[in-house]
């Protein structure tokens, strides 16, 4: 099967409860235009306000004229910049997906 449940995985050991309810199931690996556009503006909130599942788009790419060495400061820099999306700050839950885009590609970056 192709299906990839994402976001946080609730407790299997405690009560059902909404939490568990709080991933977003991809049904297939290749998405449309809009279905990854309601992903990357999505932001799902819970009846007291807080946050259930959003996510953060992270750019993947690097000026084409830094060569091998860009390309390995793009990845530490990819790398940090997850990793700080899903921890968050001090006081705030980070993000429960991360989206890795290449939009920004072109003739001086790749």
């Amino acid at each position: 099967s192709l299906v990839c449940p994402v976001g946080p995985e609730g407790n299997v050991l405690s009560e059902p409860g909404e939490e568990h309810c709080e991933r977003l199931v991809v049904r297939h690996p290749v998405l449309t235009y809009e279905e990854m556009e309601t992903i990357k503006n999505n932001r799902k909130t819970r009846a007291d306000g807080s946050v259930a599942f959003k996510t953060q788009v992270i750019d993947i790419t690097f000026p084409v004229g830094s060569g091998p060495d860009g390309m390995l400061h793009a990845l530490e820099r990819i790398c940090d910049e997850v990793a700080d999306a899903i921890q968050g700050d001090i006081g705030i839950i980070g993000v429960q997906g991360v989206v890795l885009s290449d939009k920004l590609a072109g003739k001086d970056r790749m």
